[in-house]
């Protein structure tokens, strides 16, 4: 047996690849005509969904502290609750790595409370 079956042989026995993503799942796009530039198309999917990211990551560290300081706690709940709503929609597309950190609304409000007390 040639060392490289080995090798994977080994790897299988160890459950090296028993948490592969995907695993039991079908292969994505099997069934679709081939597209010579696919790969492509992947990348630039995944780096639109990455830049949309870290654009409403910049957005939330720019608006945040003016949300915060609003008077009327009516108006802060909506603007948290419509950020957690977009941080959720983004997170869908990302790889659980890259995904950005949820807006807890009620802890946010706490903490908010407590300041302006």
């Amino acid at each position: 047996m040639p060392w490289v079956e080995r090798v994977i042989r080994d790897a299988e026995a160890a459950g090296e690849f028993d948490d592969l993503v995907g695993t039991g799942k079908p292969i994505d796009d099997l069934d679709r005509h081939y597209e010579p530039a696919w790969w492509a198309r992947r990348f630039i999917e995944r780096q639109r969904r990455n830049d949309a990211a870290v654009d409403v990551a910049a957005r939330l560290r720019r608006e945040l502290p003016h949300v915060l300081a609003d008077r009327d706690e009516g108006t802060v709940r909506k603007r948290l609750e419509a950020y957690e709503e977009e941080i959720v929609s983004i997170n869908r597309g990302l790889a659980s790595n890259d995904r950005l950190e949820p807006v807890d609304v009620e802890k946010m409000l706490t903490d908010r409370a407590r300041r302006h007390s």
